[in-house]
């Protein structure tokens, strides 16, 4: 399968063997198509409106794609992964910049440092996408260790047996040539609850979505754990009515996760015109690179007794005549509090 890595804010040519330039990433020109496809059709989720990618025109180079400011995967529709890494090497390593990077887009979508800092996240050869996967995947091996939730749900049955309530109407409706049978509603201790629809959804969209054979036979073997469990018909009324009770705290981060995969709110699988798939993962790096350091920055220093707080609308340019309110992406106050250090995060290079 063949990749291709590409970073942030690089611009994309056809290759082309007579030209020659370090400025321009050059790609085939079957990939390009299908990337320009992408660009065209593609939606921008997860962006706040702004264009993951654009295009210009150019006398020397004819079509130029530029990538934006969002990291991840593409899988385009002959299979070629298209990698987009950040413009700044985050590690000595490119293994390590990728476990970092994974570690950034799961603290993007939730704050638990503690239940993401002891997972592996697999190996160099996969792409972000199939990192992400492995991800889940392990955090649901560690909920099935836990067990899964049941609740006491309401069903209805035409049995021979009355163990719970006859519903009259129905039971002459259904029953009046059968009269050793009933219409009954009862309540059975289950697991089809709306948390684990929500997770069984899930496993079967990224189940369709991953290229790592070895990642969907564990999909098919976790699955084994749901069987009595339904599909989610509708993900943001299930998600609704999760509950944040002490038992729902081991499903605080997978719900969050599950949220992502099922609402194209960073994973999105698009069809063009002739129902050939693109599968994009990306998210925009300037707020990867915000949330995670300033998450690090308040876990490291309210350790030391330091009272840390994140993006506070309480702090004035001028305090005496509270002029000019502004907000700061962290402010560490002392431990007294009467000094305090007011931060702002840049995801840019020192040279910009």
């Amino acid at each position: 399968m063949k990749k291709l890595l590409i970073k942030e804010n690089e611009r994309i040519i056809i290759k082309n063997d007579k030209l020659k330039t370090d400025n321009y990433r050059m790609i085939e020109e079957a990939d390009f198509r299908l990337l320009k496809a992408f660009v065209l059709n593609g939606s921008c989720n997860n962006c706040g409106g702004k264009p993951i990618f654009t295009i210009s025109i150019s006398p020397k180079y004819k079509e130029i794609i530029y990538t934006q400011n969002f990291i991840g995967t593409i899988i385009l529709s002959n299979g070629t992964i298209v990698e987009i890494m950040p413009k700044i090497d985050l590690c000595d390593t490119t293994e390590k910049s990728y476990n970092l990077l994974i570690q950034m887009i799961m603290v993007y979508i939730s704050s638990d440092f503690k239940q993401l800092d002891n997972i592996s996240l697999g190996t160099i050869d996969e792409c972000l996408l199939d990192k992400f996967i492995g991800v889940f995947i392990k955090l649901v091996l560690e909920l099935l260790k836990i067990g899964l939730k049941h609740a006491y749900t309401k069903d209805v049955d035409n049995s021979t047996m009355v163990n719970g309530k006859i519903l009259f109407t129905d039971n002459i409706k259904y029953n009046y040539a059968h009269l050793e049978r009933n219409y009954i509603e009862y309540e059975k201790f289950s697991p089809n609850i709306p948390e684990n629809r929500l997770i069984k959804t899930a496993l079967n969209r990224l189940l369709r979505t991953t290229k790592s054979q070895g990642y969907k036979i564990l999909i098919n073997k976790l699955l084994l754990s749901f069987l009595d469990v339904e599909i989610s018909k509708n993900y943001k009324e299930d998600l609704a009515k999760c509950r944040s009770d002490r038992l729902g705290k081991a499903y605080s981060t997978i719900l969050k996760i599950c949220e992502v995969i099922l609402s194209n709110d960073g994973l999105n699988i698009y069809a063009n015109n002739t129902s050939r798939k693109i599968t994009s993962f990306l998210f925009p790096m300037e707020k990867l690179f915000e949330k995670y350091i300033s998450l690090k920055v308040h876990q490291v220093y309210t350790k030391k007794g330091y009272n840390v707080v994140l993006q506070s609308n309480k702090i004035y340019l001028f305090e005496n005549e509270q002029k000019y309110k502004i907000k700061p992406d962290i402010i560490i106050y002392s431990k007294d509090r009467n000094d305090k250090v007011i931060l702002d995060t840049k995801w840019k290079t020192l040279l910009d």
